[in-house]
């Protein structure tokens, strides 16, 4: 029997599209001048960086307030608000103490002119009115929009089980975390290869320094989700992170490498780039397409990992390392549901 309630899906559809169009209309109104007709000191863009986030906020607004609100299980919107926090706090981390050395933002009419000091590792001194307050309102927006989407998509269009079978399979878990063992290979062989082509391989101008943006990503950002990876794959709705992918794509390449590069909102010193850039794309360097793929994969693994634990039965040291009390879950012996 057909699934499917065209009455339903078909509004559902075009709300969805009017919630990425109208914030994507407003941006792009705020283009006054093509790329390059004027510097960007000229401000071509005025408050673009600004408008611009309503691309990520829109999207928030309409899905994550509803989740809050209802949530299947007050798990979820613990696990929703933790997961936010802690991406939200990699970035921060990243513009506060290494902004100064990975970023410079030519184009300040194309924000608020608020500006908050930068740690310069150089000299050890912080460097005044040097990030724009947009770049930690990105960091906030983004980690919700991934999350959200991967929500709504999960409930409403690309379901895996239900809360019953989530919550008796958590029980049988035996805990979060578990190495990866390609992780140990896989990790380190990255980070060498980015040295090695910046040293050997990359443009002239890059060669100078250490790939330091994707050092930054790998250690931060990738890592940490290897030692959970083994204990959560099993729990990720899989094909629902595949439609908050690409739903953040999409938006990333008008939002970045349409207008934020382009129209110097933010660009990257290249001496702490690998040196692999898009060149469609204003020379966009490598690591900044990895990031969206960053975000997204560190934020719907930490969800459910603070959702996991939330439905665990058991403390936070049982949960972790699977040491369980007497009269705690039995260990899970077969595979999800």
């Amino acid at each position: 029997m057909r699934q499917t309630n065209a009455s339903r899906d078909v509004p559902l559809i075009l709300a969805m599209l009017a919630v990425i169009a109208l914030p994507m209309a407003l941006t792009l109104h705020t283009v006054h001048q093509p790329v390059g007709a004027v510097p960007p000191e000229a401000n071509p863009t005025p408050w673009g960086y600004t408008v611009s986030l309503l691309l990520f906020l829109a999207p928030v607004l309409a899905i994550g307030v509803w989740h809050l609100w209802e949530p299947k299980h007050p798990s979820d919107r613990s696990a929703l608000l933790l997961s936010c926090l802690a991406v939200a706090a990699i970035g921060t981390l990243l513009d506060i103490f290494f902004g100064y050395h990975f970023f410079v933002f030519r184009n300040p009419g194309a924000t608020l002119r608020i500006r908050v000091p930068a740690w310069n590792f150089s000299d050890w001194s912080w460097v005044s009115s040097y990030l724009p307050v947009e770049e930690f309102a990105f960091y906030v927006f983004g980690a919700f929009f991934v999350v959200t989407v991967y929500i709504w998509a999960g409930r409403n269009w690309l379901p895996d089980f239900d809360l019953g079978e989530y919550q008796a399979a958590a029980r049988r878990q035996p805990r979060l975390i578990s190495l990866a063992p390609w992780a140990l290979v896989a990790w380190p062989a990255a980070i060498g290869a980015a040295f090695l082509y910046k040293k050997q391989f990359g443009p002239v101008a890059y060669r100078d320094g250490i790939p330091g943006y994707f050092i930054f990503q790998m250690v931060l950002g990738v890592l940490p989700t290897f030692v959970f990876f083994r204990g959560v794959r099993d729990f990720i709705n899989w094909r629902a992170f595949a439609f908050s992918l690409g739903a953040l794509l999409p938006v990333s390449i008008v939002w970045e490498a349409t207008l934020g590069v382009p129209y110097d909102w933010w660009n990257y010193k290249p001496e702490q780039m690998i040196g692999i850039r898009v060149m469609a794309w204003a020379h966009l360097p490598f690591e900044a397409v990895m990031l969206w793929l960053v975000v997204a994969w560190v934020a719907v693994i930490v969800y459910e990992i603070f959702k996991l634990y939330g439905n665990m039965g058991c403390t936070a040291r049982e949960a972790l390392f699977g040491v369980r009390e007497q009269g705690s879950p039995q260990p899970r012996t077969e595979a999800r549901p």
